[in-house]
């Protein structure tokens, strides 16, 4: 859910051309990094797997992670480094998914743990079975 979310706001800022080295939106670096501190800290046990992701994104966008690293955040360019290789090692994935027709959040499930993987995601297609997934367990819960 977590992931979701932030991909998605990072997108909603995409769509309204805010999303780029030179945005409106003075702090998307240290945004990013602080998100990546979470994700390598605190949300380790939840097994995040969008992190190299962000990283993927601001990259595509010309967005300059490596510039904002600062010792009150705990991500280094190293750090970035290892989330560039961890995407790289991805690419034949991304191709892959970005070839589905009638691509639907299931399709991007699988891997060692069977998780998301990230290679591809439509928020609204993914918020949209979220809910629905809610209003099933609701449902069971009311009935």
């Amino acid at each position: 859910m977590i992931g979701l979310m932030v991909l998605t706001a990072y997108d909603a800022l995409a769509e309204h051309s805010l999303f780029k080295a030179d945005s409106e939106v003075k702090n998307i670096e240290i945004m990013t990094l602080m998100l990546l501190e979470f994700a390598r800290g605190e949300g380790q046990d939840l097994d995040i797997g969008w992190d190299c992701e962000l990283v993927r994104i601001c990259d595509e966008a010309g967005i300059d992670l490596d510039k904002a690293v600062r010792k009150q955040v705990s991500v280094s360019t190293d750090d970035l480094k290892e989330l560039r290789a961890r995407y790289e090692e991805k690419k034949d994935g991304y191709h892959k998914a970005a070839e589905i027709k009638g691509w639907k959040p299931e399709d991007d499930i699988g891997g060692r743990y069977d998780d998301k993987q990230w290679f591809r995601w439509d928020w609204k297609l993914e918020v949209g079975s979220v809910l629905l997934s809610f209003q099933k367990r609701l449902t069971i819960y009311v009935v």
